[in-house]
């Protein structure tokens, strides 16, 4: 197994169906997983998710937590069930536009001396899907950090939805981090900084 897709939802019934479908849509020449935690959602999201995993059983693994844990120990509990040799985050109110997407940062990473993380370009969208910021790095929208220097200097960030990473340095990193954490993404930027370069 090359990649496992990790998707966190919560409350995300309008969304998770474009989210899963733009998974479903990666054209590459590896195989990949796609695993989805719910985290105890109060909407029909849980049931779409079910759809998911009984239509494409060999693709899709699904989870749910009995009681609502937070963003932080969610994801630090989906983290430890890939078996892909990356990790490709993705939450459910997010998705991917490019097709290729997984294949170009396996490519990328595959090919790196030095890298064991990859960071893509996006756009920002509305609640409805529209877009009003279309390449938000390359735009300024919001500044591309690649460093944990600038991480802490200008609080910047790199796009979690975007994310390829080696699955044993990921698992590494979200065990450390704090189960208190508001803000997992952050943490974990932090954490990888230190730990590797970012290919973009």
């Amino acid at each position: 197994m090359k990649v496992s897709i990790i998707c966190t939802n919560y409350n995300k019934g309008d969304w998770v169906r474009e989210a899963m479908d733009s998974f479903l849509n990666q054209r590459t020449n590896f195989d990949f997983e796609i695993i989805i935690i719910d985290d105890a959602s109060t909407d029909h999201s849980y049931e779409i998710i079910q759809e998911y995993q009984n239509k494409f059983p060999e693709k899709v693994r699904t989870f749910r937590n009995e009681v609502n844990l937070g963003i932080t120990k969610t994801w630090k509990k989906i983290c430890r069930e890939a078996k892909g040799q990356y990790i490709a985050r993705c939450d459910s109110d997010d998705f991917w536009t490019d097709p290729l997407k997984l294949q170009k940062q396996v490519d990328l990473l595959d090919s790196s001396t030095d890298s064991l993380w990859s960071n893509t370009e996006f756009d920002m969208v509305d609640l409805d899907g529209n877009i009003i910021q279309k390449d938000a790095f390359a735009n300024k929208a919001l500044p591309l950090i690649d460093s944990y220097e600038e991480m802490l200097v200008m609080k910047g960030m790199t796009m979690a939805s975007t994310w390829l990473v080696d699955t044993a340095l990921m698992q590494d990193v979200s065990a450390q981090i704090s189960d208190t954490a508001a803000d997992d993404t952050f943490e974990l930027q932090l954490e990888l900084f230190k730990r590797t370069k970012i290919s973009f």
